[in-house]
């Protein structure tokens, strides 16, 4: 019987667009207010700013996210504690046989690469306890099973420790109200490293949606090389512009910051088009820049070409391809959304 000591570890299940659940919960939260005429008149990103500051996260519960996790018993039986907006789906003891080979998640307290030690070398003699621990409860399960025990009634010596692979639903005001708990130094530190994990990959996806939750900074510089290494894919950085100081630059200034990073937004999501199977289909898209896309969408009907590039700069901060970016232009122009 083989058994291995692992840290935890989580992933998307599928591809996040950020930048399609932020439009879709705009839309939402616009017919509170019957204000769905007036969508494209300030970025997607500062709407849901304002939309949380003011405190109407209700309309976060349209859209979810799933998450692939590996992590212990003991997490498990925390994280379950949220109910409201969530789903599980969870790797059973009672039918899964652990005979063959069996897995226990290192305490974040064992990370030999944190920077703190407090106890030094009476933390090495505990976590030689530790292993000793899961290595008797594995034997004693492994010799149940081989006299007749049954995977449910074998369990019953298996520590909190015993790996636990689940995959989680919740929607965006659920997993807000999860980060808000389990970020916080109050948290366990188990299931805090990998609620810390999860929201500065949410931050990459939809910062405006995450960017005002705390969290546990001096735990996190501590373990910074274990937390790091718990979302295994990763995504792109996202850089937080604001849009309002774009708009307020002279004439001459905004064409300068324009030119300078114009093109890196767009060779990024020509970049991620490519990757796309699609992509193939669009080919006139590759070599354009967004003056040129404008043009293709609307003509000659936009007044201020300017003003409708700030409005657009902040979100293509969250768009995937350009496929994201001609997407808004063309809804834009079939709802008249021009009125600049």
């Amino acid at each position: 019987m083989s058994i291995e000591l692992i840290t935890p570890s989580a992933q998307f299940v599928d591809n996040v667009n950020g930048f399609h659940i932020m439009r879709n919960l705009e839309k939402c939260a616009r017919t509170c207010y019957q204000s769905e005429f007036k969508q494209h008149t300030k970025p997607t990103a500062e709407f849901l700013r304002g939309i949380i500051k003011s405190g109407h996260t209700s309309v976060l519960e349209h859209q979810s996210v799933t998450v692939d996790v590996i992590t212990s018993r003991d997490v498990l039986a925390e994280w379950t504690r949220h109910r409201i907006g969530v789903g599980y789906s969870v790797e059973s003891t009672r039918y899964v046989n652990y005979s063959k080979g069996v897995e226990f998640i290192i305490p974040v307290e064992y990370d030999k690469n944190a920077k703190v030690f407090p106890d030094g070398k009476a933390l090495d003699i505990r976590y030689k306890i530790f292993q000793e621990a899961c290595e008797t409860a594995a034997y004693a399960y492994n010799q149940l099973i081989k006299n007749g025990a049954k995977p449910q009634e074998a369990r019953a010596v298996l520590p909190q420790a015993l790996k636990v692979n689940m995959k989680v639903t919740m929607n965006i005001r659920a997993w807000r109200h999860f980060f808000e708990l389990r970020c916080a130094s109050s948290a366990h530190p188990n299931i805090r490293e990998i609620a810390i994990a999860l929201l500065l990959e949410f931050r990459k996806k939809m910062l405006p949606l995450f960017e005002d939750i705390e969290y546990d900074k001096d735990f996190y510089i501590n373990h910074k090389t274990r937390i790091d290494s718990i979302f295994h894919v990763s995504t792109k950085e996202t850089m937080q512009t604001s849009n309002q100081s774009v708009l307020n630059l002279s004439k001459d200034d905004y064409e300068e910051y324009m030119k300078a990073t114009e093109k890196e937004k767009i060779d990024k999501m020509t970049a991620a088009m490519e990757l796309d199977k699609d992509a193939k289909d669009e080919p006139e898209f590759e070599q354009m820049d967004l003056d040129q896309l404008i043009d293709m969408v609307f003509g000659n009907k936009v007044p201020d070409k300017r003003q409708l590039k700030g409005q657009l700069f902040e979100d293509m901060e969250y768009m995937e391809s350009l496929r994201d970016l001609t997407e808004i232009l063309f809804d834009w122009d079939r709802n008249g959304g021009l009125t600049l």
